[in-house]
């Protein structure tokens, strides 16, 4: 989930400005540089680099000639409260220092990373505790006595019951 998950976003009441001033030098820098797509109807330059879109954030640039001058976080991570610049920073922080051939999980701050965690916790929590190996057993004695009658191959000649073996736990310790 970590390396691949999509924080959800959503707009900004009011975009928040951004430039070389605000984020400092070198992010800015590695920030103009990342993957971008332009939109020719609002003459913005839109950021599409999965480091900055999946950790939650929709950044617009903006040209004078040929130099980027400013920007806009125009979409913010929806499930994570008071996100903003500084996260923007950490993320451009931990690109910059880090590199483009950085994992996707290495590249989370610390607030995207709580957030997965938590989800996947909660996800953990809402499905049902694994079977114990008493079900499990009884489970396959029930299914054997009760489709004893049937060939024990199906059609395609593939054995219905494969022989399950139970390697004791006293067996697994040195």
């Amino acid at each position: 989930m970590i390396s691949n998950h999509s924080v959800a976003r959503h707009p900004t009441p009011k975009p928040i400005f951004i430039n070389e001033d605000i984020i400092g030098s070198d992010l800015w820098k590695t920030l103009i540089a990342m993957d971008f797509d332009y939109d020719p109807v609002t003459s913005k330059y839109t950021v599409t680099s999965p480091v900055v879109a999946k950790n939650g954030f929709k950044v617009d640039l903006e040209k004078s000639g040929d130099i980027f001058v400013s920007g806009y976080i125009t979409e913010v991570a929806s499930m994570i409260p008071f996100y903003g610049i500084a996260e923007l920073k950490e993320t451009l922080r931990l690109y910059h220092s880090k590199g483009e051939f950085a994992d996707l999980g290495s590249l989370r701050t610390t607030a995207v990373t709580n957030y997965i965690t938590n989800e996947a916790v909660r996800i953990v929590q809402q499905n049902p505790r694994p079977p114990d190996l008493k079900d499990i057993k009884e489970w396959i004695d029930t299914w054997q006595t009760c489709l004893k009658h049937l060939p024990p191959q199906c059609l395609h000649c593939n054995d219905i019951f494969v022989p399950i073996y139970h390697i004791k736990e006293d067996f697994l310790q040195p």
